[in-house]
């Protein structure tokens, strides 16, 4: 086991913990889902509620946990298990942070559902970013692009252009966090430019290599 696992064992299990601990003093029913105004729009029992997060935890410790195993140059492998480690752990923090939230509010803790969303996704987007930048170019070789094939270079300058959008979009939401009027629409614009940012990369690449 990579150093790391023992960091994702960790973190599943005080998920698990917090569940426990605070099981019995919950109600029946708690809130699960927050519409555009922030006030709760759907429910769960508590035990479905209380185990989602966990497992969703578990289930993305053991597969993506497995992804650094098939990289295609073996050189490669010891630097891609690291940074995509990073990446890994920074879920896992997302999740568990969206977990101790919705305990927080069935508490009577009823914090800006926006700034939390933005605070816990700023650092995923960087890690993103971090992690794309990082990327070793042979191991997106080996999916294929299919329009065209792009070659080690080509492939290195497309992932670092679009990592800069994840990073940009992720320091975007954390500073949208503290205007909590416009966090939401920060949100939104940063996930809209994040994809509008990458399809342009990639059909740019597309019409350099047809030219």
């Amino acid at each position: 086991m990579r150093p790391s696992g023992f960091i994702f064992i960790f973190l599943v299990a005080l998920s698990c913990l917090i569940s426990l601990a605070v099981y019995d003093s919950l109600p029946d029913r708690i809130a699960t889902h927050w519409g555009g105004s922030g006030q709760p729009n759907g429910y769960s029992p508590k035990h479905i509620a209380l185990s989602t997060m966990p497992g969703a935890m578990a289930l993305y410790a053991l597969l993506f946990g497995l992804i650094p195993r098939f990289s295609a140059k073996p050189e490669y492998r010891h630097l891609f298990a690291l940074y995509f480690d990073r990446f890994l752990i920074t879920l896992l923090l997302f999740l568990l942070g969206i977990h101790i939230f919705i305990i927080s509010w069935a508490m009577g803790y009823h914090l800006d559902v926006a700034v939390v969303i933005s605070v816990l996704m700023a650092p995923l987007y960087y890690s993103v970013g971090h992690l794309l930048e990082n990327l070793d170019p042979a191991w997106s070789q080996r999916k294929k692009y299919t329009w065209p094939s792009f070659d080690d270079k080509t492939s290195k300058k497309v992932q670092g252009k679009i990592a800069e959008g994840f990073k940009l979009a992720g320091i975007a939401m954390l500073l949208g966090a503290f205007i909590p009027q416009y966090t939401m629409w920060v949100i939104i614009i940063a996930n809209v430019l994040v994809v509008v940012w990458l399809l342009g990369i990639i059909v740019r690449e597309l019409l350099e290599a047809r030219s």
